[in-house]
């Protein structure tokens, strides 16, 4: 009969001298790694059709499928066909396992595929899924060891290429040379033109700058210049007579300007007696001290979270609106936004006015790990401390799924929301070990492999 898991070791990817000289956190991230690849690459050789032979799988008969179903064999309803939906990951410390949960009462659903796999189904074709492709393994194989190249920081040798030898060209013929140009005879000059009793050059000639020629006005030929005739000089004109100076005005003194009157100078008013400071006194009763004003639940959980060293946004509604939607929001009181490294608090919701009463009524529920008034901000500090420790190995485990075995467990010992992933155990352990709760041996060793921070 076919196997029921899928096994992949890291002894068959990894040499155990690097394996066995790497760091705990890192060999432990690695092994998170493998099992994400491995679900991915097998959820899409089931997606497409492919079987561990690499071949596609025998088509079903549309009349074996009366609800219409349009996926591949094995996989009619695509996300939510039990061979896709009820797979997971088992880690260890050599490798992964892949398997199949069960099915209600149906059984383990790996029983199933191998009864396909053996051609055991009346009327169906053999249809194996269980295992790799030759395709598959390979891309599993180069990836993982892509991975491990890059967090230890080793590198591919390149392959060394043999250089090719190459001719030496040819040396090239010498130009011939070129003959020399014929002597050519030389211009003579251009003959000046002659026009009337002037001579004069052509446009663009160069002409002597001592020349007479260039001040000599040129005229019509047959109109020759008049003499002119020589003038008497003019007599002198006569001195004009001198100007009498005018005789000074007499200048007049300024008139005196009037005196202002000035009025007497008033008396200065006594000066006001000060007035005594007016101060607020609170009532007070006989006998009692005035108690001072408690600080709010929004508050505390800021303080607790600072003293922590994580920060807090007291008013995050608008960004959990952006993060998670506005309907979503009305049931969420805080989040850890892993973006921006901070606590975001939803100041509207009701959880935050009476705190006490809210978690009490959510721990009888089981939804939470501890009846706490200061649970949910514990729980958000949770999460912080874990992506703090480790950052790759957090946004490993948030992609992480449960197995249906440890969810059971989690539901029992821990809370109902501590179930729904990887990340919100770890956040729900941490409150409750903070609040004073012990947890089983088995849970303690998950809680510490998915990277939980120190109570």
């Amino acid at each position: 009969m076919a196997a029921k898991n899928i096994r992949v070791n890291v002894a068959d990817l990894v040499a155990p001298a690097e394996w066995g000289a790497a760091p705990a956190a890192v060999r432990r991230a690695a092994i998170v790694r493998l099992g994400e690849l491995a679900a991915t690459i097998k959820r899409d050789e089931i997606t497409r059709g492919v079987g561990v032979d690499g071949r596609q799988l025998r088509p079903v008969k549309p009349t074996s499928r009366p609800d219409g179903a349009t996926g591949k064999p094995l996989d009619p309803h695509y996300a939510e066909s039990r061979t896709i939906r009820l797979m997971a990951v088992h880690l260890d410390d050599k490798g992964i396992t892949l398997f199949w949960r069960a099915d209600g009462s149906r059984g383990s659903w790996a029983k199933i595929l191998g009864y396909h796999a053996d051609g055991l189904v009346p009327g169906a074709p053999v249809r194996n899924v269980i295992g790799f492709s030759p395709a598959g393994r390979r891309k599993l194989e180069d990836s993982f060891r892509t991975y491990w190249r890059n967090v230890t920081g080793q590198r591919r040798k390149a392959p060394v290429r043999k250089a090719k030898a190459v001719a030496a060209p040819a040396p090239k013929a010498a130009p011939a040379p070129k003959p020399a140009p014929a002597p050519t005879a030389p211009v003579p000059p251009p003959t000046p033109r002659s026009t009337g009793r002037v001579e004069y050059l052509p446009v663009g000639q160069k002409m002597n700058p001592r020349s007479r020629k260039i001040q000599v006005e040129i005229l019509p030929a047959g109109r020759p210049r008049k003499p002119r005739t020589p003038t008497a000089p003019e007599p002198p004109k006569p001195a004009p007579p001198p100007v009498p100076t005018p005789a000074p005005r007499p200048v007049k003194p300024p008139a005196p300007k009037p005196v202002p009157k000035v009025a007497p100078p008033r008396p200065a008013p006594p000066p006001r007696p000060p007035r005594a400071p007016v101060v607020q006194r609170p009532k007070v009763v006989a006998g009692e001290a005035i108690p001072p004003k408690p600080p709010t639940a929004i508050e505390s959980a800021t303080a607790y979270a600072d003293r922590l060293g994580v920060q807090v946004e007291a008013s995050g509604h608008a960004a959990l609106v952006q993060i998670l939607g506005a309907e979503r929001v009305k049931t969420v009181p805080a989040g850890y936004d892993s973006v921006s490294k901070r606590i975001l608090i939803n100041e509207r919701h009701p959880s935050w006015s009476e705190p006490q009463a809210f978690m009490d009524r959510s721990f009888r529920e089981k939804w939470f790990s501890s009846p706490a008034a200061d649970h949910i901000i514990v729980h958000e500090v949770g999460h912080a401390l874990h992506d703090r420790s480790d950052p790759d190995l957090y946004k490993v485990v948030r992609r992480l799924q449960l197995p249906l075995a440890t969810t059971h467990l989690i539901k029992l010992e821990v809370s109902e929301y501590a179930a729904s992933s990887p990340v919100e155990f770890v956040a729900e352990a941490y409150a409750a070990l903070k609040n004073g709760r012990t947890l089983s041996d088995v849970l303690m060793r998950l809680y510490r492999k998915l990277g939980g921070p120190e109570v």
